[in-house]
């Protein structure tokens, strides 16, 4: 419930970008690289990721809003 709400209040700012990898240890946490900004962080990162500065910027810029 909590994730699905932050998927509609941050759909705007680039959760499109990021793409989950599952590790084929099934204890092993999945990564998540972001497309936009070339990062790799695990689940903990990603909210930090999205509402950062540089991701906002970037989005911005590829939206040709900026």
């Amino acid at each position: 419930m909590i994730y699905q709400s932050f998927v509609v209040v941050f759909h705007d700012v680039g959760l499109d970008y990021l793409t989950e990898y599952q590790m084929e240890d099934p204890n092993a946490e999945p990564v998540y690289i972001c497309d936009l900004c070339q990062s790799k962080m695990d689940m903990r990162q990603v909210i930090n990721h999205v509402i950062g500065i540089r991701h906002r910027h970037k989005y911005l810029v590829s939206c040709r809003l900026w």
